[in-house]
């Protein structure tokens, strides 16, 4: 994967067991739904470090290319589904509402030097 998509965000208030369960239950079949030149790389949770304005919970999906954000995008069924139950456990009224990242490998990086 040449890029990883990070979202990151806070739970709404006394919903974290709830997510876990949701997670359980669901982390099998969101990652199966992604489409192709993407991969679910899995969630978690800060256990040291981060930033107060990211959020305490990360999601992290590799793409080969910048073209896969609109394939993401432009999926529907079952991956949508699941997506929008998971943005539902996250708390957007918060300072902490949610950041997406975008990280670029190294090595698929071009340099103006």
């Amino acid at each position: 994967m040449k890029f990883i998509n990070v979202f990151s965000g806070d739970l709404k208030a006394g919903k974290t067991s709830e997510f876990v369960a949701w997670l359980e239950a669901n982390e099998q079949a969101f990652a199966d739904t992604h489409p192709e030149g993407s991969e679910y790389m899995g969630t978690y949770f800060n256990v040291i470090g981060g930033s107060a304005s990211a959020g305490s919970v990360y999601t992290l999906i590799g793409m080969d290319s910048y073209g896969t954000m609109d394939a993401l995008a432009e999926t529907g069924g079952e991956y949508a589904r699941l997506l929008t139950e998971a943005i539902g456990f996250f708390d957007q009224s918060s300072d902490n509402g949610g950041q997406i990242v975008l990280k670029k490998a190294i090595e698929a990086t071009t340099y103006g030097d």
